[in-house]
């Protein structure tokens, strides 16, 4: 790890407290497009029922769950990752078309 990388992981965990002060306060989204995607591996107990929580603030939300991928995975692995970008682009897709999301 670089230097620049390392300072800046620490200023985004710096973050970290008034993020989940923000979260914890949030509590709809008003039916706006939401995929919550999810490691199928590498999670603490009640990590998939807290992801299933987050995906409950929209009425318009979907949960993907990867099979076989952990965090790291999901953000590096090419085939694991593209599930993360592919709910990028239907997100996107779902806000610029006014359509509801599809599983």
């Amino acid at each position: 790890m670089t230097a620049r990388e390392l300072s800046s992981q620490l200023a985004e965990w710096s973050e970290l407290p008034a993020v989940f002060t923000q979260a914890q306060t949030l509590t709809g989204l008003n039916g706006k497009p939401l995929i919550v995607v999810t490691a199928g591996r590498g999670q603490q107990t009640g990590w998939s029922a807290a992801q299933d929580r987050l995906a409950r603030l929209s009425t318009n939300s979907l949960h993907r769950t990867v099979s076989g991928a952990d965090h790291t995975a999901l953000l590096y692995n090419d085939a694991m990752s593209a599930n993360s970008s592919q709910a990028i682009r239907d997100v996107v897709s779902a806000i610029r078309t006014g359509t509801p999301l599809k599983a």
